[in-house]
């Protein structure tokens, strides 16, 4: 705990019965231009009753307290944290467009769920109107025929309308994803800046209005901190890869490979079965690469959740393939899921470490 500073100074006792406290500057016949911290003020002589003058220690202690209560102004920054400081008011500056950014990705979100539900009721009236269509004979039921085919035709374009709206509000919800985790890096390299500097000033002799600056800026960071929920999650590492532990729309357990190179979560068949995911009998495919270059067809899909440790994430776009590209594993945790948190390895203790931007 650093200890209060006594805030005497120069004082300029105005003929309207003001006082103003800050250090003297300059003096001429005419006017005295007092420093008050946050920039300077000019009196004329006409307007000054008396002046009190304080003591040099006092001056040193007015200044030392300015800086700590300018220190947004950037006046009073200690020599070489320039660009420690300068990467502190980006940080707090783009705080506010994510924030933005953030609400705006909630709300694409929640439009690309809506989207889904209409797409999964259409797709059910989808197959029953083929189901009920190998019931009509066509030769004696030709009308009725020709207006199931007609609805199935209607619907079946909907659905494709739906899936290319899906697609293109994901691809938003991505983009604003990429945003957010720009920003978690950004704001991770600063803090790692300023403690790689304090850790050096603490080795050193710090003047104590230097450290002032620096026990205010620790007491921002440790602000700006509640933004983000942190979570260390255990990892096992073998040939395959690294591999954690999901759970997988509340209620079904997998072991998954964590992929950074795949842009989706990838499940097996298998899996898919055991969370109760049937492969509907539209057209509804999609081709993923990966990561030995070889191509399968996949089935898309959205998963309610997707949980690794204590972070979780809704309505994840998912892909189902035939065989888990790993046979001892279920899947890959892939984008859609991770590009949600700033990701660290710490191979030391084996875990998975994500921090995740939730003001």
């Amino acid at each position: 705990m650093l200890p209060a500073l006594n805030s005497h100074a120069d004082t300029i006792y105005l003929k309207n019965k003001q006082a103003i406290k800050g250090i003297i500057k300059n003096e001429t016949e005419e006017a005295v231009i007092l420093d008050v911290g946050c920039g300077t003020s000019k009196f004329s002589r006409a307007s000054i009753e008396s002046i009190e003058k304080g003591t040099e220690e006092e001056n040193n202690n007015i200044i030392k307290t300015w800086k700590i209560q300018y220190f947004d102004t950037g006046k009073w920054i200690p020599r070489g944290a320039k660009e420690l400081f300068d990467s502190f008011k980006s940080v707090k500056r783009e705080r506010g467009n994510v924030i933005k950014i953030k609400n705006e990705r909630d709300r694409l979100q929640r439009i690309f769920t809506e989207k889904e539900k209409e797409f999964s009721v259409r797709l059910d009236k989808y197959d029953e109107l083929n189901s009920q269509l190998k019931t009509i004979n066509p030769k004696t039921d030709i009308l009725n025929y020709n207006n199931v085919i007609a609805e199935i035709n209607t619907t079946g374009v909907k659905l494709k309308r739906l899936q290319e709206e899906s697609s293109q509000t994901m691809q938003l919800i991505e983009n604003k994803n990429v945003e957010l985790s720009n920003y978690i890096k950004g704001f991770s390299s600063f803090v790692n800046k300023f403690n790689d500097m304090y850790t050096q000033l603490k080795n050193t002799e710090v003047k104590e209005e230097d450290e002032y600056f620096f026990v205010k800026m620790e007491k921002e960071i440790t602000a700006l901190n509640k933004d983000f929920e942190h979570d260390e999650i255990k990892f096992s590492k073998d040939s395959k890869g690294i591999t954690v532990n999901a759970l997988l729309n509340g209620n079904v357990s997998a072991t998954l490979i964590v992929d950074t190179g795949a842009s989706l979560v990838v499940i097996s068949n298998k899996l898919a079965k055991q969370l109760g995911i049937e492969k509907k009998s539209i057209s509804n495919k999609m081709k993923l690469v990966l990561a030995n270059g070889s191509t399968v067809e996949a089935t898309p899909v959205i998963l309610r959740s997707v949980r690794v440790g204590n972070s979780e994430v809704k309505n994840v776009y998912a892909a189902i393939i035939d065989q888990s590209p790993v046979p001892t594993v279920d899947g890959l945790l892939g984008m859609t899921f991770l590009s949600n948190f700033l990701i660290k390895i710490d191979a030391n203790e084996n875990n998975l470490v994500l921090d995740k931007f939730k003001p």
